[in-house]
C-alpha cells in the first residue's frame, strides 16, 4: 500500500510553487476586475458588470426595468462568479498538493487553472461583443490579464506533472 502511495506523489517543486503563486496572483486580479465598477468609462460616467455609475451616483443592475435588456450581462457574470469558484477550488487543491505531493491534487489545479482562464476569456469576449470597446478601462484589463496568467499557470501546472 505504501509502494502505491509513493507512485501517486511527487515532492514540491519550485516550478509548482511558481504555477501555484501565479495562480494566486491571478485570482487576486480576477476578484478585484469582477468587483469593481471600472469595466468602461466615459466622461463622467463609468460601468462594470454589476453597477453603473454617473457622477458618483451608482446603481445596482439589478433594477427590473433595466435587467430584461441586458441578458449578456448576465452571460459575463456567470462567466466571472464560475471563474471565482473554479479557481478557489484550483488554489486549494494546489495548495494541498504542496504540502502532500499528490499527483491527483497537481492535475486538479491545473484543469481548474485552464477552466477558470477559458471562463474569464469567455466572459472578457461576451463584454466587448455587447458592449462599445472604446472605453474599455483597467477592471477590464485586470480580467484579461488574470485570464492569460490562469491559462499560462494551468500550462505550467501540467508541465510540472509530466516532469514528476
Amino acid at each position: 500500500m505504501y509502494a502505491y502511495y509513493r507512485s501517486m506523489s511527487i515532492p514540491a517543486t519550485p516550478g509548482g510553487r511558481l504555477g501555484s503563486l501565479t495562480f494566486i496572483l491571478a485570482q487576486c486580479l480576477h476578484i478585484a476586475g469582477t468587483a469593481s465598477p471600472y469595466w468602461s468609462r466615459d466622461e463622467g460616467f463609468h460601468s462594470g458588470i454589476w453597477k453603473d455609475c454617473y457622477k458618483g451616483k451608482c446603481t445596482s443592475f439589478y433594477d427590473e426595468n433595466m435587467i430584461d435588456t441586458w441578458q449578456w450581462l448576465r452571460a459575463v457574470q456567470a462567466m466571472a462568479v464560475l471563474g471565482v469558484i473554479i479557481a478557489l477550488f484550483g488554489i486549494i487543491t494546489s495548495i494541498v498538493h504542496l504540502r502532500t505531493g499528490n499527483k491527483s491534487l497537481l492535475t486538479i489545479a491545473a484543469l481548474s487553472a485552464i477552466g477558470a482562464g477559458i471562463l474569464v476569456v469567455l466572459g472578457a469576449v461576451i463584454y466587448v461583443a455587447f458592449n462599445d470597446s472604446s472605453g474599455l478601462y483597467w477592471a477590464f484589463w485586470f480580467e484579461v490579464s488574470a485570464s492569460v496568467i490562469m491559462l499560462f499557470s494551468g500550462v505550467g501546472l501540467f508541465t510540472e506533472l509530466c516532469r514528476g
